[in-house]
């Protein structure tokens, strides 16, 4: 999905009224400047990446948004990139989305074990992954990533549409 693409309830993509877009802002740093303004207004922070490692938000933690703003806890280095994923738009009820995909997107059925070839020789900050929705790196406790064998453990059986990113 390309960003700025509608999000639709309910049936998925194209299913109902769009009711919001997935966004993707790239920022350069300078070592210099600490906030960056998103291109759209932010409903829902998805992700923010600084050189492919993925940052915390909240107080105290990488980064804080306000209105539009990404606002730092740090001077990103100079020579860095900030990939922010985003959604704008009234998010509504029950919402299914995909993002823009490399080889991530099926539906598991009470497993706890969940294996891709793909994420083999990965790390963590290299898969951009949500269950349900739910970021899998910060929604669940317990989780364990093999890079070895490509193999999720979320520590509990788990059931809904996982997809993502792989970088």
């Amino acid at each position: 999905m390309a960003a700025g693409a509608p999000i639709s309830p309910g049936g998925g993509l194209g299913a109902g009224q769009p009711v919001a877009s997935y966004n993707e802002d790239n920022f350069d740093t300078d070592g210099i400047v600490a906030s960056f303004a998103l291109s759209e207004s932010p409903d829902q922070i998805l992700g923010v990446y600084l050189n492919g490692q993925r940052l915390n938000e909240g107080a105290g933690n990488d980064y804080q948004v306000s209105g539009s703003d990404v606002n730092f806890e740090f001077t990103p280095p100079s020579g860095g990139v900030i990939i922010v994923h985003y959604f704008s738009g009234a998010i509504q009820g029950p919402v299914v989305y995909q993002l823009p995909l490399i080889g991530v997107s099926e539906t598991l059925s009470n497993q706890q074990l969940y294996q891709n070839d793909d994420f083999i020789g990965k790390s963590e900050q290299d898969l951009m992954l949500f269950l349900s929705g739910q970021d899998i790196w910060t929604g669940f406790q317990n989780i364990t990533f093999n890079s070895a064998t490509g193999t999720i453990d979320f520590g509990t059986q788990v059931s809904g549409l996982i997809h993502g990113n792989i970088t």
